[in-house]
């Protein structure tokens, strides 16, 4: 209870400090498959839109293909390559290329909850289109999340569990002048196996994000995302 207690008072902080900028409303829709190669390797693809339904002036489709390496059920190391395409509006349009290297490791592990910190690489290039341009950067994030373990609900025969996590971006060169770029993401969400290998998440994300490269131009994004788990071969579900 003191951890709920404490992560709503951090939820409200982030909401009142960004208050003066613009806030708006995003919808993310991903699907991500499991796929166990062997008890040690995980191949986890991840696809997904973002801004249906709710951007006007920018809509993103990306692929995440990766691979999960598992010394032990606390240590995991992971790698892929996410490729991007933003339909800009008001701006060029971009494609980008974004190889990533990530560690996670899970600690403390409790009766009824555990903690995941998860810290990752990403090599960004990023290409606009209509001025046939070029932009690089390297950027750094760190997340800590806590998750529940699976539980009951009165009446309904499927398992759930719920999360919340707090992720920060750091830019390690120059930044990239593009729309809706992450700087703090504060997540609050529930799962349902709704089958034996589907699990549905239903996300709410308060996100600082920049437009810019000025305070003018950030913005509070509150985005609803829904995300389909599938494991496409036996074994536990990776989160």
């Amino acid at each position: 209870m003191k951890i709920l207690v404490l992560l709503v008072i951090v939820f409200l902080q982030f909401s009142l400090i960004h208050a003066q900028n613009k806030d708006d409303f995003q919808t993310w829709i991903d699907y991500t498959t499991n796929n166990w190669i062997s008890s040690e390797w995980l191949y986890k693809g991840d696809y997904g839109a973002r801004g249906l339904l709710s951007v006007d002036e920018w809509t993103q489709y990306y692929i995440n293909p990766a691979f999960v390496f598992r010394t032990d059920k606390k240590l995991t190391y992971h790698g892929g390559v996410k490729l991007v395409y933003s339909s800009n509006l008001l701006s060029s349009n971009t494609v980008e290329m974004r190889p990533w290297q990530g560690v996670q490791y899970i600690w403390p592990r409790l009766d009824a909850i555990y903690f995941d910190h998860y810290l990752r690489l990403e090599e960004r290039l990023v290409w606009q289109t209509d001025v046939s341009e070029f932009d690089f950067s390297l950027r750094g994030r760190y997340r800590i999340r806590m998750r529940t373990l699976d539980f009951r609900l009165p009446l309904i025969p499927t398992k759930f569990n719920s999360f919340a996590s707090l992720e920060v971006f750091m830019d390690l060169t120059d930044r990239i002048v593009e729309n809706y770029v992450g700087r703090h993401r504060l997540t609050f969400g529930i799962g349902n196996h709704v089958a034996k290998d589907f699990l549905i998440e239903l996300h709410y994300i308060l996100q600082k994000s920049s437009k810019g490269s000025s305070s003018l131009d950030e913005s509070n994004d509150h985005i609803l995302r829904i995300r389909v788990k599938h494991n496409v071969a036996k074994g536990l579900f990776f989160n």
